[in-house]
């Protein structure tokens, strides 16, 4: 016989989660079109290998946009400026100190740095200074304002393109603008 102070314990599952319940099915398809649609048209519109290799910041910001869209992080602000101090840190590193690994980390420590100065964190504009630093720019200064145009017009259409996803999907983005 057990005492009256002994208590079975709950069967609890393996692996408990605190996790948010999984979206719709119809959510997951248009955010899975959403985060592909402006890769798919930023690889059709590039003229460059180099502009390809902004493929992968530009997609995890998407990513944070249509998976996240009420996140700091996801904001029109944090994405556009992020963004730009990401790409003008990279390049202002590469210049001073040389294409190197070590000088893409040191870019994107300092372009966090910066995007936490001027409350705009957004942690996918790190690799946008790292790929930026880890590029060769000539003494052509032209070069450089052709990827910050090319970085800004991306940030502007994922913003545009999450506005759009998200609304389609019923819920408000963004949460702020500025």
């Amino acid at each position: 016989m057990l005492p009256m102070s002994y208590s079975r314990p709950t069967k609890r599952p393996l692996i408990a989660s605190e996790a948010p319940p999984r979206p719709p099915l119809r959510h997951i398809i248009a955010a899975s079109v959403a985060v592909s649609l402006p890769l798919m048209t930023l690889a059709l519109i590039s003229t460059s290998v180099s502009d390809l290799l902004f493929l992968p910041p530009i997609g995890a910001a998407m990513a944070l946009i249509v998976g996240a869209p009420n996140l700091p992080l996801a904001q029109p602000r944090n994405v556009v400026v992020g963004h730009l101090i990401g790409c003008i840190t990279g390049i202002l590193m590469s210049r001073l100190l040389g294409v190197s690994i070590i000088t893409a980390a040191i870019a994107a420590g300092i372009a966090f740095a910066l995007m936490l100065l001027a409350r705009a964190a957004h942690s996918p504009a790190t690799a946008t200074a790292m790929v930026t630093a880890l590029m060769p720019h000539g003494s052509d200064i032209s070069n450089d304002f052709r990827l910050l145009g090319f970085v800004f017009a991306s940030s502007i259409m994922i913003v545009v393109l999450g506005i759009l996803a998200n609304r389609l999907r019923g819920l408000r983005y963004p949460t702020y603008w500025w």
